[in-house]
C-alpha cells in the first residue's frame, strides 16, 4: 500500500473528471501531442464536467515539456 501512495505522489492526477495522470499527459507528448487538442485527443484530459479547470497545469505541462525538448507548440 505504501508503495502506491509513493506512486501517487509522484504521479499525480491532473484532469480529475476523466482521472487522468501527468504521466499519461507526458506519454501523450511523448506519442506526438503538442496541443491541448492533442492531448485531449490522447487522454481525453481538459474536457469535463467542471469545464476545464486542469487546462492550466495541462498547458505547463506540455509548454515545460516541449521547451525542455526544444520544440515548438503546434497540432
Amino acid at each position: 500500500m505504501a508503495d502506491a501512495r509513493q506512486k501517487n505522489r509522484n504521479d499525480p492526477i491532473i484532469c480529475s473528471c476523466n482521472n487522468v495522470r501527468r504521466s499519461e499527459i507526458m506519454a501523450a507528448i511523448e506519442g506526438g501531442a503538442r496541443s491541448m487538442a492533442g492531448i485531449f485527443d490522447a487522454t481525453f484530459a481538459g474536457c469535463g464536467p467542471c469545464g476545464g479547470t486542469c487546462q492550466p497545469e495541462i498547458t505547463a505541462i506540455l509548454g515545460g515539456e516541449l521547451a525542455r525538448r526544444g520544440q515548438i507548440r503546434g497540432k
